[in-house]
């Protein structure tokens, strides 16, 4: 048995060396060169099974490589598509409402902003307007006003005009006169105060500067107070409660805000492209105006400013040449829109957008 194992053992080696093509070295038998070349075989082996071990480890453990940042453009918004009420045709017009001016009073500045704060708040809620920032007009408006107390509107109609308003509002508070009536009689006095608000309203359109409203009204209101004794509350601290003139100016321009609506509604909405880069034009009005995707716009080049030759007087601005048309397909920033070319060509920033 040993003799026929040891035998099998050697045509085994036989074999391999034949299959192999190799052939013992003289000197050595073949028993000790199979041994040799079996362990050889299984140092190979192992050195393979390392390498790829090692290979996967690297593979699986390696890190990504560092993501290059994309370049810095508008950001575009994923917002839902319609942007106009049903019963909107047209997009909202862009106004600024200018700081309202005070022509008495020790305490301007508190009674004007307060009948400023009132009569935008009725206007956001008609949802017809888009209110601009004022700082985009004036730093200092204290600068523009004259010695009636009165702005010089054609300070900013430049200015207005290229930001695409459609016109410029300014109110006035002409007058505040606060009344008591009743029998203040008695410790506990309680007294009836009438508040009479006289205001002013003015809309000037901003391509024209053309006056298109001006309408003036007085609004009333009634409260009550208590005091004790002869510390009965004065006249003239009424008169400059800004919570009392607040109410008694949003009052008015409650019943003001219809007409305001309906004189700047008959103006041309417009906008302006604020960017050219490359396929995409950046238009400087967006959703918050009532623009949709899919809305197509016109673009015409700034027509010439037309005066009265008698007066000099600017009657407004010549029709521009018509360069396009342009698709909305996006938005971005807090009221900007992105657009692509649907027909034309030579588009340039501070062309005029018109509905098409």
């Amino acid at each position: 048995m040993i003799l026929k194992k040891q035998w099998s053992d050697k045509m085994r080696g036989c074999m391999i060396f034949k299959r192999l093509s190799v052939n013992p070295p003289r000197g050595i038998e073949s028993e000790t060169y199979l041994c040799n070349f079996s362990l050889l075989r299984q140092r190979m082996l192992l050195t393979v099974l390392l390498v790829s071990g090692l290979s996967g480890c690297s593979l699986f453990g390696s890190k990504e490589p560092e993501k290059v940042p994309p370049p810095i453009s508008p950001q575009l918004r994923d917002v839902p598509y319609s942007a106009r009420d049903f019963k909107m045709e047209e997009p909202r017009r862009r106004v600024f409402v200018l700081p309202f001016l005070y022509s008495l009073g020790e305490n301007p500045g508190a009674i004007s902003q307060a009948a400023r704060d009132g009569f935008v708040d009725q206007l956001v809620r008609t949802r017809q307007f888009v209110i601009l920032n004022n700082n985009d007009l004036a730093s200092d408006f204290s600068k523009m006003v004259d010695e009636s107390l009165e702005y010089n509107i054609s300070e900013f109609l430049s200015q207005a005009e290229k930001t695409g308003a459609a016109a410029i509002i300014e109110g006035k508070v002409l007058e505040i006169r606060a009344r008591k009536s009743g029998d203040p009689v008695g410790v506990f006095r309680k007294t009836q105060v009438r508040v009479d608000a006289s205001i002013r309203i003015r809309v000037i359109s901003a391509s024209s500067g053309r006056e298109i409203l001006n309408v003036a009204r007085t609004n009333t209101i009634e409260t009550s107070s208590t005091s004790v004794g002869a510390n009965e509350p004065a006249a003239n601290w009424l008169d400059q409660d800004p919570s009392l003139v607040r109410e008694a100016v949003s009052k008015g321009f409650q019943a003001l805000v219809p007409d305001v609506t309906l004189a700047v509604r008959k103006l041309a909405w417009e906008g302006r492209i604020a960017q050219v880069n490359g396929d995409r034009i950046y238009i400087n009005a967006g959703r918050v105006s009532g623009l949709q995707v899919g809305d197509i716009l016109k673009v015409l080049d700034q027509g010439e400013p037309i005066f009265d030759p008698a007066t000099g007087v600017l009657i407004g601005r010549a029709p521009g040449r018509m360069k396009g048309t342009l698709e909305i397909v996006n938005y971005f920033g807090q009221d900007g829109s992105v657009t692509v070319v649907h027909s034309g060509a030579n588009f340039q920033k501070n062309d005029v957008v018109e509905m098409y």
